[in-house]
């Protein structure tokens, strides 16, 4: 009997995590079974790690997103020419989110944390925590067109000091919390 309890307790445990989708080195559309190892296209409730250059589609979701030291997070190119793509969980930048196109955007959208270790220069960076999220910017190459939280009910976090250079900073009625763990500060310039 015991064993059997430990068996369904441990079925259960893998039952509540999600899936991890990993993308192949060559990238491809979000929506297109080749970009990713395996075959499957990720679902909303998928962790996904992003090895190569990705194009979200106009609509595209997962929970969690890492981007790997070679990974980039781009719109698209020919007829899908914008994407937003938005991560129910925390987002983890070691690659680049990258605007590459004169036409189009890419929508970032963000519910969790988020780490950057990377670049990050695409169109609009949208905050939407329902709680606090943690803002770590290890790099000074954060520079979307647009840094937007859309959700008044939470603050922001600030891990890090934050330079935004040439950036429309949108944070509604949300809270920049610049002494939570230690005092950080937030260089604006042509903001």
């Amino acid at each position: 009997m015991k064993k059997t309890a430990t068996i369904l307790s441990l079925l259960f445990v893998c039952f509540l995590h999600a899936v991890v989708i990993q993308s192949t080195a060559e990238g491809g559309y979000w929506d297109n079974s080749d970009t990713w190892l395996g075959g499957s296209i990720p679902a909303s409730t998928d962790d996904v790690v992003i090895n190569g250059p990705v194009w979200p589609t106009t609509e595209s979701f997962c929970q969690n997103l890492t981007i790997t030291g070679d990974g980039i997070l781009q719109h698209g190119s020919d007829s899908q020419l914008s994407g937003k793509l938005t991560i129910q969980g925390n987002l983890s930048n070691n690659g680049s989110i990258h605007s590459w196109h004169v036409t189009g955007n890419l929508e970032v959208v963000v519910c969790g944390d988020v780490y950057i270790n990377g670049n990050v220069d695409n169109d609009l960076f949208i905050l939407n925590g329902l709680n606090h999220q943690m803002f770590d910017c290890e790099t000074t190459t954060f520079h979307p067109d647009e840094f937007i939280d859309t959700c008044a009910s939470s603050d922001i976090l600030l891990m890090t000091d934050l330079v935004l250079n040439g950036v429309e900073v949108d944070l509604g009625s949300s809270t920049l919390r610049l002494n939570y763990n230690g005092i950080r500060h937030i260089t604006l310039t042509n903001c």
